[in-house]
């Protein structure tokens, strides 16, 4: 009966412990639709408001830019909503860059960020990673990101 007993104790703090993340994934959706709102688009020039991108990086997106019939090609970096520990990072090839967005040149490539997306990846290094399992774009370094997950796909914000 002792076990019986510590086994729902245990599933209720599990229930409650569950229910209040899901009850802050909810406040950080608000809070993200209610930036959206608030954002200026004026920033400062910094070395924080930075986007760091690594030589692997560039590389890449010369490769992509090279085997691609269009001439301008953009990395563009998201963040949004999901992933395992509440916020993801998107990556996406695109030709245009959007009114809002900020733009980061190395070399001859270019990344661009919304406004939105901005305020999690300030300060951010962006690198492109081979491995066995994956080669993948990867936020590497983002000092916004309380913690991540494993795979380096979701953060949890600062």
């Amino acid at each position: 009966m002792a076990l019986l007993a510590r086994l729902s104790a245990g599933w209720r703090s599990y229930l409650v412990h569950s229910h209040a993340l899901r009850v802050a994934r909810c406040q950080n959706l608000a809070l993200l639709r209610e930036s959206r709102k608030n954002f200026s688009a004026e920033v400062s020039e910094d070395e924080e408001c930075q986007l760091h991108i690594t030589d692997a990086c560039v590389e890449r997106i010369r490769r992509l830019k090279e085997n691609a019939e269009g001439g301008n090609m953009l990395l563009r970096i998201r963040v949004d909503s999901g992933g395992c520990s509440g916020f993801q990072y998107s990556f996406t090839l695109d030709d245009v860059s959007e009114e809002g967005d900020r733009t980061f040149s190395k070399e001859d490539v270019q990344i661009v960020v919304d406004e939105v997306s901005m305020q999690f990846l300030k300060g951010a290094t962006v690198d492109y990673t081979e491995e066995l399992i994956k080669s993948a774009f990867e936020v590497t370094s983002n000092p916004n990101a309380e913690s991540s997950c494993g795979c380096g796909n979701s953060f949890v914000p600062t």
